[in-house]
């Protein structure tokens, strides 16, 4: 997959570049990212995930040294790399070079990655009962993309895909259900959408929150409730929402074989009709009122 890389002014293919031995953000993973989409020229919500790594940095002592309109702007110059047709996973990155225990806000630096990274073509099969649990509430940051977290999501990957699934569905220490390992999780229940609230152990998708707005937008029943495993277990259809597969529906949960149901196919219709709109141009427009 190719890969376009901006760092310290220069754009360059995937490269190696010096850093000091000891990299704060290596030995105390001091370093936040954040996810975005291009998909045939489109780029949905590009600087509210911009917004949110700029955002992060005060909460892990250190400060971005470019607004979310530069990251922006910048993400767009790496875009413009590839064909039209592309579809592009954009990696905005601070992190930390200074030394100690306590990071030095002013020693924080900036990266930058456009690869190519099509879109999953089908759906999603998870388990449950992994023994791996989000924080708890208060323990850890976990509104943002810090490093750290996926101590927690990638373990937890890992142990599904080793019993032959994709992904894990994460409780929280209560025993509810906040997500999957990387990704937000909603079902359907007695016909309406249901997704777990904002707790404090699960990472607040920006996709979550705009498909919140576009369902409550088009008049259709949908709820932040509390979940538990018999919830799953009594759901018609089980979908996710992330930035990484945009909408996905779950084919299998367990043992059981599920389809992709149609409030799963009414909800994809919604943000894919949305998405249209998200426009390069568009983009450009917003930016430039902003300058």
């Amino acid at each position: 997959m190719e890969k376009q890389t901006y760092f310290r002014g220069v754009w360059g293919g995937a490269r190696e570049v010096s850093l000091p031995i000891g990299l704060h953000g290596l030995w105390n993973a001091c370093s936040v990212f954040d996810g975005a989409r291009a998909i045939s020229g489109r780029v949905p919500d590009l600087l509210e995930h911009c917004q949110r790594l700029v955002d992060a940095a005060p909460s892990m002592l250190m400060q971005s040294p470019l607004s979310a309109e530069r990251i922006a702007a910048l993400a767009l110059e790496g875009i413009a790399r590839f064909p039209d047709t592309a579809e592009l996973y954009i990696t905005p990155l601070l992190f930390s070079t200074g030394e100690g225990l306590i990071p030095d806000a002013g020693a924080t630096e900036f990266m930058l990655s456009v690869a190519e990274a099509p879109l999953p073509r089908r759906g999603l099969e998870v388990c449950t009962g992994i023994g791996i649990t989000r924080p708890a509430p208060g323990t850890m940051q976990t509104a943002y993309k810090a490093s750290w977290l996926y101590a927690n999501a990638v373990p937890a990957r890992r142990a599904a895909q080793q019993r032959g699934f994709d992904d894990a569905v994460m409780l929280a220490p209560s025993g509810q259900v906040v997500e999957f390992s990387t990704a937000n999780l909603w079902l359907v229940r007695d016909g309406r959408l249901v997704t777990p609230p904002d707790a404090g152990s699960i990472l607040p998708g920006i996709t979550r929150a705009r498909v919140l707005d576009l369902l409550r937008a088009a008049g259709l029943p949908v709820e932040e409730a509390p979940l538990y495993p018999a919830d799953l277990e009594a759901a018609s259809e089980l979908f996710s929402t992330g930035n990484s597969g945009q909408i996905r529906p779950v084919t299998r949960l367990d043992a059981r074989d599920m389809a992709p149901g149609p409030v799963y196919r009414q909800v994809h219709r919604i943000y894919w009709d949305w998405l249209q709109t998200q426009t390069v141009a568009a983009l450009q427009a917003r930016l430039a009122a902003r300058a």
